[in-house]
């Protein structure tokens, strides 16, 4: 369902930051604006440089975002960029007044509207609303009026992990292995990191605090090349593919398959530790990966170690297969996968699987 323009305009007083020209361009004038503002939140329109406008009101998603960040901050002064940044991204977040239900799609459609971010004179008032000073282009916070801490046990467990790192950054893949209620890297991506207004991420690069800087060099660094070799039996029925463990690896499923070998290992197995299915389908959405890995080793292997080995090993004709991780020179270890190789794959030890309903 496409907004109409009195709801884009009704959604950018709520925000309670805009330009004139946005409010021109959906048909109303200052002085409509100035009369949701009145109506919503008894406030006036306050003008700023570059043609900005700001509802300096608590209600707002702008008054409400400096309020959660001067609850989680006040040990760093934070760059007027970085809270503008914030600001825009909790009106792309969707909750457009305290303690209402998330709009999605109109907080989308707002986002789109903000192809400047709030200028530093406007920030800087909206932060002195609640008694933060600014300084050369940075805002403290920690002597504010009043504020709002973290509210939810995900949100103060994310400040916790993030406010012990000295650098003040993580990858989400660390951060969903190292948070009390183990949630998974989407989890963390799209659902709780888009709804707190003290973190920021970049497209490709950790999740940050407010006030702290990502190096380039940072930003660049991927997972790297996990993938280390391929053995197959003597009878070709049977396949061993080994990487080296990483965070990104493993909370990310991130096992890619070399083109070369695609065809050799196109198929579904049955995961015989645990049930799960392990596939790699050459023609899928995601033909480069081999899924289901990374889902079996949090679960066999919660504590794996970043530098181990993990080896998939398959039955083609089986239709099975195994996820074995562990020090790859240890003879015992080596020994186990020589003899699934040899021998067929077996369990680790005997299981059983609920029979289905």
């Amino acid at each position: 369902m496409t907004q109409t323009s009195n709801e884009l305009a009704v959604g950018l007083v709520k925000s309670g930051v805009f330009r004139e020209t946005w409010m021109a361009a959906l048909g109303l004038s200052l002085e409509d604006a100035a009369a949701i503002a009145a109506d919503l939140f008894d406030a006036t329109l306050t003008s700023f440089s570059s043609g900005w406008y700001a509802i300096v009101s608590d209600a707002t998603v702008a008054g409400r975002t400096v309020l959660r960040i001067a609850g989680a901050i006040d040990d760093e002064t934070v760059p007027t960029a970085d809270i503008a940044e914030a600001i825009i991204k909790m009106v792309k977040y969707g909750v457009m007044e305290r303690g209402g239900k998330r709009d999605r799609k109109l907080g989308e459609a707002l986002a789109e509207l903000f192809t400047m971010a709030p200028p530093e004179d406007l920030v800087t008032a909206v932060c002195a609303a609640i008694g933060a000073t600014a300084s050369g282009g940075r805002i403290d916070f920690s002597d504010v009026d009043r504020l709002i801490e973290p509210v939810s046990i995900a949100e103060r467990d994310l400040l916790i992990k993030l406010s012990i790192r000295a650098e003040g950054h993580a990858p989400t893949c660390w951060l969903s292995r190292r948070m009390n209620s183990r949630p998974s890297r989407t989890t963390v991506d799209y659902t709780l990191l888009p709804s707190v207004p003290f973190v920021l991420k970049a497209e490709k690069g950790p999740a940050r605090l407010l006030g702290r800087t990502v190096s380039d060099e940072e930003l660049g660094r991927g997972a790297g090349e996990t993938f280390v070799a391929l053995t197959h039996s003597p009878c070709r029925s049977r396949v061993a593919l080994e990487y080296r463990v990483n965070e990104e690896a493993v909370e990310g499923n991130s096992f890619n398959v070399r083109p070369e070998w695609r065809d050799f290992i196109n198929g579904q197995f049955t995961e015989v530790n645990t049930g799960k299915t392990v596939k790699y389908d050459r023609d899928g959405r995601d033909a480069r990966k081999l899924v289901g890995v990374g889902k079996v080793i949090r679960t066999c292997y919660p504590n794996y170690e970043v530098g181990e080995s993990a080896f998939v090993v398959i039955d083609r004709v089986a239709g099975t297969a195994t996820i074995e991780v562990g020090q790859r020179y240890l003879p015992s270890f080596d020994a186990r996968i020589a003899d699934l190789l040899a021998n067929g794959i077996t369990p680790r030890q005997p299981v059983s699987f609920p029979a289905a309903a």
